[in-house]
């Protein structure tokens, strides 16, 4: 036998990328036991002919095996092939979970200190590996834990458990995530995981606000109700969110978190339990009292009702939000069908339903991609606009700004090149849909990403600004930009303020500090934005109030007639603290 040859091995191929003779990829054997290959391995067999070749290549460069022959070797260790076998069966389905548990556990090596060391540091390395799956393992690890007869044991496998999860020299973002979904799970120190928020947190790059999202998504509800200062946090992720420097894809997973937090943690709650793929489609369908048969009878037959309730166009629109992306553009149709009959199905009521499926989507029971199903809306919203529905009739209030909706909106008019749609309507090209509440930061972002900042004149102008501070451009350039360069409209437009507003307080760049005598000249403005950002965000009034009055102090602005203003209930509360 050749020096590393292994004979009699299988032949694998992936779909991905066809395995040929100039083109063999390596795998260790650790890669393959983990499945790091893209592949599941299910049979036993197969199984044990791995453990045979891991045992020949760990021993064949042994002096004492110099002459190992070339049939494999039994596997070396029984329970090493057990405790992989079992991981390898595991499903998202709970009974699935605890029928091989409940094996493990009547092993009869189970308990012993060498068993919970090898299950510990194979069941760690495979989670991080396969990160998607690190719920399962989770609830596989509650299992085992809860099976442990004594105390001493149980510590011991904590201890166990904690070594090898902080073994990283620097923390994954797969790691990172196993770790939130333990601690929501009770299994790892919860005062540990905080230290390790509060460092990611003062790193503050973009690496560490990756790793900080993965960290939280399923710790976060745990940690903010056991640490005081866990708000601390939140702010420092609200201020990065609106960091414009930060790139985009990072800055939607902070956004992603925020909203997580306000919706009262909901993925969290996914834990323990796990319910079967088939289960939660027919909960998500029972819940939201949705008729999924009126979209598939289009999609399939091309057929819609001869008449139309209000119902049946709530159940249409909701199973377009949640359609995959080629369901969508074909049901996309049905409403064209719809606007052609003579009888008037889309009424003053089409946007109130609207809002309806976008509440119902966040439902924590129904388990769907929610962003994506906003997104949706956002879209749907377009091509009503499209087919004659007239949003302007309704103002703000109806159907209230969102982030994720104006990203399906642009998204949506951009792919069927349809902008003209946003110029035509001044309620769309003057942003009339923006409610009190909302971020110039957040918007400019989107729209410097489909490339409409020309579309709207005075975020092009809020662009430039960012770009020419970014760019370390001279104080009196930017001075003479703004004062000078600026159409008058443009300068005084209430938005323009309330953009470097925003910008002073979150970013409080020094450096230009010259940009106070702008925000001076529209004081009560500037105050009310920052009050509006903070509600939005949900700082603290007593923090609130500190950036009012710091700003009115730079800006030499009194605050008797910003407290008299009757602005939003919270105004009310936010006073009492100036």
């Amino acid at each position: 036998m050749n020096q590393g040859t292994i004979h009699n091995v299988p032949m694998i191929s992936i779909a991905e990328e066809p395995v040929t003779d100039d083109n063999i990829p390596t795998y260790t054997l650790e890669m393959v036991k983990s499945f790091n290959h893209s592949l599941k391995i299910t049979s036993p067999d197969f199984l044990k002919k791995l453990e045979q070749m891991k045992y020949y290549r760990i021993h064949q460069n042994d002096p004492v095996e110099a002459n190992t022959p070339s049939k494999f070797k039994a596997p070396a260790d029984q329970m090493i092939y057990n405790i992989n076998h079992y991981i390898n069966k595991l499903t998202a389905d709970i009974e699935t979970i605890k029928k091989m548990a409940d094996k493990m556990i009547h092993e009869l090596y189970f308990g012993t200190e060498k068993f919970i060391t090898s299950f510990l540091n194979i069941i760690v390395d495979t989670a991080t590996i396969q990160s998607p799956f690190a719920m399962i393992y989770t609830r596989f690890l509650q299992e085992i834990y809860i099976g442990l007869p004594t105390t001493d044991q149980k510590t011991f496998f904590r201890n166990k458990l904690a070594e090898f999860l902080y073994n990283e020299e620097n923390l994954s973002s797969s790691r990172a995530f196993f770790i939130g979904c333990l601690t929501s799970a009770d299994l790892t120190d919860k005062s540990r995981v905080f230290e390790i928020v509060k460092q990611l947190t003062n790193d503050g790059g973009q690496d560490s606000y990756e790793i900080l999202f993965n960290l939280l998504i399923y710790s976060g509800q745990k940690l903010e109700n056991t640490f005081p200062d866990f708000d601390q946090i939140i702010s420092s992720i609200t201020e990065a969110a609106c960091n414009t420097s930060i790139p985009q894809r990072v800055r939607f997973m902070l956004m992603d978190l925020l909203e997580e937090r306000e919706a009262n943690w909901k993925i969290g709650k996914l834990l323990p339990n796990f319910v079967h793929v088939d289960d939660s489609k027919e909960s998500e369908q029972e819940l939201s009292g949705v008729d999924a048969s009126i979209l598939r009878s289009y999609i399939t037959e091309r057929s819609l009702p001869s008449k139309f309730t209000e119902h049946q166009l709530y159940s249409l629109l909701f199973s377009l939000a949640i359609a995959s992306m080629k369901n969508y553009e074909i049901g996309i149709g049905a409403l064209k069908e719809l606007a052609n009959r003579k009888e008037k199905v889309f009424k003053d009521k089409t946007i109130i339903l609207l809002q309806k499926v976008k509440l119902n989507a966040d439902k924590e029971d129904v388990l769907i991609d929610y962003p994506y199903a906003v997104r949706t809306i956002g879209a749907i919203f377009g091509q009503l606009i499209i087919l004659g529905f007239k949003p302007e009739l309704f103002g703000s209030d109806l159907f209230p700004y969102d982030i994720i909706v104006f990203i399906g909106l642009l998204e949506e008019l951009v792919g069927i090149d349809r902008i003209d749609i946003i110029t035509n309507s001044p309620y769309l090209y003057n942003l009339k849909f923006l409610p009190d509440l909302h971020s110039h930061s957040q918007v400019i972002s989107e729209l410097v990403d489909f490339d409409l900042t020309d579309i709207y004149p005075v975020y092009d102008a809020m662009k430039t600004i960012f770009q020419m501070i970014n760019d370390d451009e001279p104080p009196e350039l930017v001075m003479k930009y703004l004062f000078n360069d600026l159409d008058k409209s443009i300068f005084k437009s209430t938005y323009l303020v309330e953009f470097v507003t925003e910008f002073m307080v979150i970013h409080k760049p020094q450096k230009y500090g010259c940009l106070m005598t702008y925000i001076a000249k529209r004081p009560l403005e500037s105050f009310a934005h920052i009050e509006s950002i903070g509600e939005m965000y949900q700082w603290k009034p007593e923090q609130i109030a500190a950036n009012i009055r710091r700003l009115a102090r730079l800006i030499n602005a009194p605050l008797d007639e910003f407290k008299k203003l009757k602005l939003r209930p919270f105004h009310d509360i936010v006073v009492k603290f100036i």
